[in-house]
């Protein structure tokens, strides 16, 4: 019974491959990402440039993009460091509890329904959305 909870609304290749024009025309206005295995290799300490350029044209597209991770280290993770400098990220989340979820939403001014969550893993990432009521899609891969 609990494994239907948290199937994701979507599942898909990877963050390229999902219909963003589908997204914003259903009225979804915040994209969250996850970030380990969905937007960069896990453990990886630079992001690369060409995913920097993809969450700008996302913002060109009209959404507000965020970043919600599980990753533990702060002020001293240069991937974390560098995207603060783009768009709002939450970092020790704690998926999926619900607290980082809020925060994220609050630092994006959008509400569950309007939102929409892309991880790679099913209980932190599409549990949690689900329980906030939001739309989520799983990706594969990177």
């Amino acid at each position: 019974m609990m494994l239907c909870r948290i199937r994701p609304t979507e599942t898909t290749e990877s963050v390229r491959t999902i219909d963003y024009d589908h997204l914003y025309a259903s009225g979804k206005r915040a994209l969250i990402f996850d970030l380990d295995n969905t937007l960069a290799r896990r453990g990886t300490k630079q992001l690369n440039a060409s995913i920097l350029a993809f969450l700008e044209l996302l913002g060109d597209k009209g959404f507000q993009v965020g970043i919600l991770t599980n990753r533990r280290r702060n002020a001293d993770d240069p991937i974390v460091h560098s995207l603060r400098k783009w768009v709002p990220v939450v970092s020790k989340a704690g998926k999926p509890s619900r607290r980082g979820y809020r925060k994220i939403l609050a630092l994006l001014d959008a509400s569950p329904q309007a939102s929409v969550m892309i991880g790679d893993r099913w209980f932190t990432d599409c549990l949690g959305a689900v329980r906030m009521g939001m739309h989520s899609i799983r990706v594969r891969s990177v």
